[in-house]
């Protein structure tokens, strides 16, 4: 929420999961100094009111994810949310356990799904749910279905859309740009 809050008053900006400071390429030498002095004295102050518990959301006993594992993950994945679909370039991907390793799960391969930032943090540790191949539910195409023909055949009434669903004119309208959103 702080990167988020940041972003919105003008102070940082966001490119995927990596916060800027704006103007920080215009800062002295010594700006910057006095800046990062600023942070650490900022961060020890904080430490000192709360003690251990300050960093204790932290994970300490997480190894760390390869890159080379993380990798064939997110190709499994094909780079979506294994939840719901989100795109790589549209959100970060986090690598999560399936079944958390607070319950017995393993750091093996198998045991990993790519999920968003936001899929990811609203399922936390409480679930072992595996969304691995959730979209291949999706898959199957019922012959003559009128919502996929209009995808492939009749594309001149698909308004717009994006991964997860496309809006289209109502052939039979109720009202002037009545419009249908369909998932995919």
């Amino acid at each position: 929420m702080v990167g988020k809050v940041l972003s919105k008053n003008g102070i940082t900006e966001r490119e995927k999961s990596t916060h800027r400071l704006l103007g920080y390429e215009q800062l002295t030498d010594e700006q910057t100094a006095e800046l990062l002095e600023l942070l650490r004295r900022r961060l020890a102050d904080e430490e000192s009111k709360r003690g251990d518990s300050f960093w204790k959301h932290r994970a300490t006993d997480r190894e760390p994810i390869s890159g080379s594992v993380r990798y064939k993950v997110l190709k499994r994945a094909m780079g979506r949310c294994e939840c719901c679909g989100a795109s790589i370039d549209d959100r970060p991907i986090d690598i999560d356990h399936i079944v958390p390793r607070s319950k017995t799960g393993d750091n093996d391969i198998s045991n990993y799904q790519a999920l968003c930032w936001l899929c990811n943090a609203n399922e936390g540790i409480r679930d072992d749910t595996d969304f691995r191949g959730i979209n291949t539910i999706y898959e199957h195409r019922q012959i003559d279905c009128l919502f996929c023909d209009v995808q492939t055949n009749d594309r001149q009434r698909v308004v717009t859309g994006n991964t997860l669903a496309f809006a289209i004119r109502d052939g039979f309208p109720v009202t002037e740009g009545h419009t249908l959103f369909i998932p995919k």
